[in-house]
């Protein structure tokens, strides 16, 4: 238990610093994969340091689930035995990436910030464009 309690400890030291879009998926990823039992306590602490590490202002979220995530849809909206619940988490994650797009679009601050990693980077930015486009004011 001694090494959990410091990677809490070291990972809180991270969030207070600052958006940590590794951790914050990793911790995502160990809950997914290594503790099915949603009762358990390393759930609960697990949970708890995800919540913690989640992305909230709209900059954090747009690199959280747009830009950092290489995957099609969010590991917590699938279930591993269950093949269909792919397309609806895909789904999803499209219409996030477009809704988080036309948000950006209203909010030049965000955009100017983001505008070096939407250009150099990759993830969901298929969609993310298209509600950045159609919501812009002038799309140029």
């Amino acid at each position: 238990m001694g090494l959990r309690d410091e990677l809490e400890s070291i990972a809180a030291t991270c969030a207070a610093q600052g958006f940590w879009s590794d951790g914050w998926l990793a911790v995502k990823h160990t809950r997914f994969y290594h503790e099915k039992d949603t009762k358990s306590e390393s759930y609960a602490r697990l949970s708890r340091l995800e919540e913690l590490l989640r992305p909230q202002t709209l900059v954090e979220r747009v690199r959280g689930r747009v830009l950092a995530s290489k995957s099609l849809c969010d590991i917590d909206e699938i279930d591993a035995d269950d093949p269909d619940s792919y397309r609806p988490a895909m789904e999803h994650r499209q219409a996030e990436s477009k809704a988080l797009g036309s948000e950006v679009a209203n909010e030049p601050t965000a955009l100017h910030e983001l505008l070096s990693d939407i250009v150099g980077c990759g993830g969901n930015l298929w969609y993310f464009g298209m509600g950045l486009a159609q919501t812009a004011k002038s799309p140029s």
